[in-house]
């Protein structure tokens, strides 16, 4: 109790942070929780739609052995991992090379012997330093494996990424690797996102202390000595703190009341946009889950056949994932040109494609953040009545589920710690 009544928490955004961080705060009955989501349907990037009577995560999804706080998410709702060996590769010149180790890299022959056991070494040797932060991947790169490796492998890459290389930190790429890119090669885990969602979702529902409002886009959040009050449409309503787990540059927009340089910190974390399409094929068109796609004239940076890791999947999924400038030509092209874009790309890597029998355009305008040298994460609780959570805050863990959980878990303990 606070002040002789329930503590009123509202959170702004249903995806993987939000949900974690209600569901931690529902335990307690004298916490009323209040959860806002702008978009009709809940989970955010880890949302699911359905396609060909199958209900698909909108994005890509798989479970690496490393998060392990994804998997104890899982485990809450008694949700299976499948764990499975899988294939993962690189593209280059419309040329598919293994990729699976560090090993495999000796097989890269678009770049000399020697250049090759230096990118090898560098991946294998990969681990996040705090003195990385402030050291550019491009220098990161040369003074490790040199300027072929950095030009011919980690440039292209990384321009698919985040439209750049010159600034982006080395820790962001130091902790990829040395996070995912070992877990994928041994195995990577398959498990049903959509379920974890729904379930998520209907304890919020169902709880005697919470509510979950879809389609409740919130406009303001005025700060006051007493209280937050926010705003969303011709409805307004009084609180006593807000966790706003939107992406950082949005938390910014509609927040009134907190001092100018949170607001400008926030405003300076960039995003780049993503585009992912989901295609439903008659069969699988490869033995590769996972491929990076250096080419530059292919539109999209990675493909994904989730077939080959749901090996419970009949015909074949493909995921396809491209991030881009929001004021990009790309980003404005309407969805059947992207379509016939993406698709004419995968055709130059298997010319013969099989039979498409339906297809899914995921957009969000804050696909990724840009993590530049110097990027300073957001405390949980920078400014009183206001607190964050979201995957932006978890650098320099990757963008995964499990950080964006973790975030969530993290603010609802110290949430918790204060009322106790």
């Amino acid at each position: 109790m606070v002040g002789g009544y329930l503590m009123r928490v509202g959170i702004i955004g249903a995806g993987l942070s939000g949900l974690a961080c209600a569901l931690r705060l529902l335990d307690y009955s004298d916490i009323d929780v209040r959860v806002f989501e702008a978009d009709r349907d809940v989970g955010g990037l880890a949302g699911y739609t359905v396609l060909d009577n199958l209900r698909i995560a909108k994005t890509y999804h798989h479970v690496i052995k490393s998060d392990r706080v994804l998997q104890d998410e899982l485990s809450r709702f008694e949700i299976p991992i499948i764990w499975k060996e899988v294939n993962t590769g690189v593209c280059l010149d419309s040329k598919l090379y293994p990729l699976n180790r560090p090993l495999d890299l000796l097989g890269f022959d678009p770049l000399p012997l020697l250049d090759r056991l230096r990118l090898g070494w560098l991946v294998f040797r990969a681990k996040y330093e705090p003195r990385l932060n402030n050291i550019t991947v491009d220098d990161w790169v040369r003074s490790g494996a040199g300027e072929k490796v950095l030009a011919h492998f980690v440039k292209p890459l990384l321009r698919k990424y985040f439209g750049l290389s010159e600034d982006v930190s080395a820790a962001y790429l130091a902790s990829r690797w040395d996070r995912e890119s070992r877990s994928v090669s041994k195995m990577l885990g398959c498990s049903n996102f959509p379920e974890l969602i729904d379930r998520c979702a209907k304890l919020i529902t169902l709880s005697s202390n919470g509510a979950l409002h879809t389609g409740c886009r919130v406009q303001r959040v005025v700060v006051k000595d007493r209280g937050v009050r926010i705003y969303s449409g011709t409805k307004q309503g009084d609180l006593d703190l807000v966790v706003i787990s939107t992406p950082a540059t949005e938390a910014a927009s509609i927040i009134e009341g907190a001092p100018m340089d949170l607001l400008n910190q926030l405003r300076s974390i960039e995003y780049r946009a993503c585009l992912c399409l989901a295609l439903r094929l008659e069969k699988r068109i490869s033995d590769y889950y996972w491929i990076n796609v250096l080419d530059d004239d292919i539109p999209f940076v990675a493909c994904f056949e989730f077939a080959n890791l749901d090996t419970t999947l009949s015909g074949g999924l493909v995921y396809l994932v491209a991030y881009t400038d929001p004021f990009s030509p790309l980003w404005f092209l309407r969805d059947e040109e992207i379509y016939e874009r993406f698709v004419g790309g995968l055709k130059k890597i298997f010319p013969t494609l099989p039979k498409i029998k339906g297809w899914y355009l995921f957009k969000n305008r804050f696909g990724s953040p840009i993590y530049r040298t110097g990027y300073r994460s957001i405390g949980v609780n920078p400014h009183p009545r206001i607190y964050f959570a979201g995957v932006w805050r978890a650098f320099p863990e990757i963008r995964a589920s499990g950080p964006a959980i973790m975030t969530g878990i993290e603010v609802a303990q110290e949430i918790l710690g204060q009322v106790k």
